[in-house]
């Protein structure tokens, strides 16, 4: 007869593939870029920059995509975290119509 109106508490969760991965390279990132915030000894840099080297060994490794986002923020050179005002300058260029 009439089909039974399913809530929205009634379906199944979202699987995301790869939850695991992403969730290991979401902390990792927030740590490396905690790190490179506090700066207050020489060695919390390499720590940050060893975290961003995971993150990048675990996206190729799994072929999981990193945010772009937060591909943004690392740099490519030295796996350092960028953060603006101290590891990286931020310019705002302006509009001209022409």
């Amino acid at each position: 007869m009439a089909k039974k109106a399913q809530n929205k508490a009634d379906q199944p969760p979202l699987v995301i593939p790869n939850r695991d991965l992403m969730q290991r390279m979401n902390f990792l990132y927030q740590a490396s870029a905690t790190l490179a915030r506090s700066g207050a000894h020489p060695e919390t840099g390499r720590l940050a920059r060893k975290h961003v080297k995971t993150i990048k060994g675990i996206a190729s490794g799994a072929v999981v995509k990193i945010d772009p986002s937060v591909k943004r923020m690392l740099c490519k050179g030295c796996n350092a975290v960028l953060v603006p005002g101290s590891s990286a300058s931020v310019r705002v260029k302006s509009m001209w119509s022409v």
